[in-house]
């Protein structure tokens, strides 16, 4: 003989049914919602759901949540109760299949920026809380030999000096008006061009040849 459902086990099978993580999401409850407004919102429901079992969108889920309400009503009698154990079956299905993620992204030996925020995205998607995901990867990664390192998003904080920007790194704590009253050094003067004298030669066959054409001038006057 097959054992009965539980009210946990009937309200994860109606929740999966609609497309719901939980009961306090599909009523849209806030988080720190009393067992009282669960019943409230839980009545309410059932009421407007009633008007539309006859709905061709409405009717399944409006027949199955009246089918299911003394279960749903019974699994939110104690509040904390279903949020434990609502979190305790979300961790069982949804930590297993980030692990797999995990192990596939890890295969390649290494983790890099892109890889950390696809995975921390991942298990966001999946309704992993932020210290489960941080200690299944600390797991995963110490079964794979793969070493985990916090690698900085941001340059904002990191001395200028130690960031390779192609430009000499201005002094610690110099602003620009320090800068403008320093004494400048002055910049080698500029090479002006040598005028290029006459061969000494050239001006000795000018002065023969000038001298020709006076004795010529002289003999044929």
């Amino acid at each position: 003989m097959s054992e009965r459902p539980s009210p946990f086990d009937r309200a994860e099978a109606f929740c999966r049914e609609v497309g719901a993580s939980d009961l306090l999401a599909y009523l849209a409850l806030p988080p720190d919602a009393s067992a009282e407004e669960a019943q409230a919102r839980l009545h309410e429901q059932r009421r407007r759901l009633q008007g539309l079992q006859a709905h061709p969108r409405h009717k399944r889920e409006a027949r199955s949540f009246i089918a299911n309400y003394a279960a749903l009503k019974d699994a939110l009698s104690d509040l904390e109760a279903y949020r434990q154990e609502a979190m305790r079956r979300s961790r069982s299905v949804h930590l297993p299949v980030l692990e797999m993620t995990m192990r596939a992204v890890l295969a390649k030996g290494r983790l890099s920026p892109d890889d950390e925020a696809y995975l921390s995205r991942n298990a966001a998607e999946l309704g992993v809380d932020e210290e489960d995901y941080r200690d299944l990867l600390a797991r995963v990664a110490g079964e794979l030999g793969v070493r985990l390192h916090t690698i900085p998003t941001k340059l904002s904080n990191t001395d200028p000096s130690t960031v390779p920007t192609g430009r000499p790194a201005r002094a610690r704590g110099t602003t620009p008006d320090v800068l403008a009253a320093m004494p400048r050094v002055p910049s080698p003067p500029e090479d002006k061009p040598v005028p290029k004298r006459f061969p000494v030669w050239a001006i000795g066959v000018i002065g023969f040849v000038v001298g020709l054409l006076i004795v010529a001038f002289v003999l044929f006057r």
